[in-house]
């Protein structure tokens, strides 16, 4: 049986996959910025030479001449990534998420259109037209998915204003709350995955995983998983059950969370497919349950849409599944 802390350790490497790679889109990102001042540039080079010259009459072997030169190149790299890095966000701009997928119409305070790498900064007005939708990471976690026809500003990286449309927040891997503002109130998270839908008329806050609460004035009320709060514009609050999965969540799966498959385990890749898809995950028996955590998965499923994941992981391992009803149900086929 594999061990509980190696289970762990697949869900802190998870967690961690967002901010490394939005550090490293970061750095990426300043490649495209002005290089350094001619002196300023002058003078790190001189000092880089001197290091090298002195480091190589010190070293009387080509493998220490060797090693000299690499950190005198290693240190001028330094140099020029931290300087691009720095000039790459304005003076008063403060990063707030990096953009993971974004597809159709969607601009940024009315500017040009955001690819996938934009850094999205405090103060950010964030629209979708009929057919865009965007999807973004904070450093620290949590996710952000914008249907159409959504127009929401960054105000901080842990407060946003809805002003109409929908949005998909997934704080699974941040010890942050979020703070969503809308004219119907102010909702907030306490661990969860749950979507914001706001018209004229009503806000509608369904919730899959964890508590959200809404406050409206002195008004709050408190809502948890596999439960809708409806808000009306005169201010009356309903709340009714519903499924965590079904036609109204399709359009989350377009955007799925990246998910890195080589290595992981099998029953690590079922807990975070279901997770992301709203459905219940049940083991056939305790066998199956085991060799799930034993089975080590390889390949890519990038671009795949959640049922075309289920169809091309499961079977390769011996096993047999079904989807009904919200239910993933798992067996290991006997040989």
């Amino acid at each position: 049986m594999k061990n509980p802390m190696e289970n762990k350790k697949d869900s802190i490497l998870e967690s961690t996959d967002s901010e490394i790679d939005f550090l490293g889109r970061l750095l990426r990102l300043a490649g495209s910025r002005p290089t350094a001042p001619d002196e300023l540039e002058r003078r790190v080079k001189s000092n880089v030479h001197s290091h090298w010259s002195r480091s190589v009459r010190r070293r009387s072997n080509r493998n220490r001449v060797i090693w000299a030169a690499a950190t005198a190149a290693a240190c001028m790299m330094l140099y020029v990534i931290s300087y691009k890095l720095i000039s790459a966000t304005p003076l008063n701009s403060i990063p707030v998420c990096i953009v993971a997928i974004a597809t159709g119409e969607v601009n940024v305070s009315g500017t040009t259109p955001p690819g996938k790498g934009t850094v999205l900064s405090e103060g950010s007005v964030v629209r979708t037209g009929n057919d865009g939708m965007l999807f973004v990471r904070m450093l620290g976690g949590t996710s952000m998915r914008l249907d159409v026809n959504t127009s929401l500003q960054l105000e901080s990286n842990s407060v946003f204003s809805l002003q109409q449309g929908a949005i998909y927040i997934d704080t699974q891997h941040s010890g942050r709350s979020v703070s969503i503002r809308t004219p119907m109130g102010d909702v907030k998270d306490q661990g969860t995955q749950f979507e914001i839908r706001l018209s004229e008329q009503s806000l509608r806050v369904r919730i899959r995983e964890g508590t959200i609460l809404l406050e409206r004035g002195t008004y709050s009320k408190t809502a948890s998983a596999g439960m809708e709060l409806f808000v009306s514009k005169d201010g009356r609050a309903y709340i009714t059950r519903i499924r965590n999965y079904g036609p109204d969540w399709n359009w989350i799966a377009e955007m799925p969370s990246t998910f890195h498959l080589e290595g992981r385990s099998l029953f690590v890749f079922l807990n975070w497919i279901s997770r992301e898809n709203g459905w219940y995950l049940r083991f056939a028996d305790a066998q199956t349950k085991n060799e799930a955590q034993r089975i080590l998965l390889h390949g890519s499923i990038t671009s795949l849409k959640p049922e075309e994941m289920l169809a091309a992981v499961i079977p390769v391992t011996g096993a047999d599944y079904s989807l009904a009803e919200g239910a993933l149900t798992v067996r290991i086929v006997p040989e």
